[in-house]
């Protein structure tokens, strides 16, 4: 993530910043960008800002890996669980493994990878603040 912010308050402990949200006039030289809803950031290169100093915000490193694992490795993992545990489930239920039952068993668990995607990301994880990365103007 690299978006652009505007700073609208500093505190002791504390950076809001409000994103302009430019996306939708790429080509447009009226600067009239929408703003979006206010955060907090952290600052750790400690650049000097001020209120109304527009920003460059990103991730860090860790929150980007912990989200791609997340995001991609889980759903495939538990699809292919799904589809190697639908053998022993159809036996188990006294079935016989068909290919409908199959993807039946892989679509099962890559809702299970939704619910675990969700509330590990809801509720499990301490999500770190966005970065200060670069100051664009005063």
């Amino acid at each position: 993530m690299k978006d652009t912010a505007v700073i609208t308050e500093i505190t002791d402990s504390t950076i809001t910043v409000i994103p302009l949200i430019t996306g939708a006039c790429m080509s447009c030289k009226e600067g009239c960008a929408q703003r979006g809803h206010p955060f907090a950031v952290a600052n750790p290169n400690n650049l000097d800002v001020k209120k109304g100093t527009v920003v460059k915000i990103g991730s860090s490193p860790m929150a980007a890996i912990v989200q791609g694992i997340l995001s991609l490795l889980v759903p495939v993992i538990c699809a292919a669980a799904g589809y190697f545990a639908a053998t022993p489930a159809a036996s188990l239920l006294g079935l016989t493994v068909t290919d409908a039952f199959q993807a039946g068993t892989v679509l099962i668990c890559l809702l299970g990878s939704c619910t675990i995607v969700f509330s590990v990301s809801r509720f499990r994880i301490r999500l770190t603040k966005p970065l200060i990365t670069e100051v664009i103007s005063s």
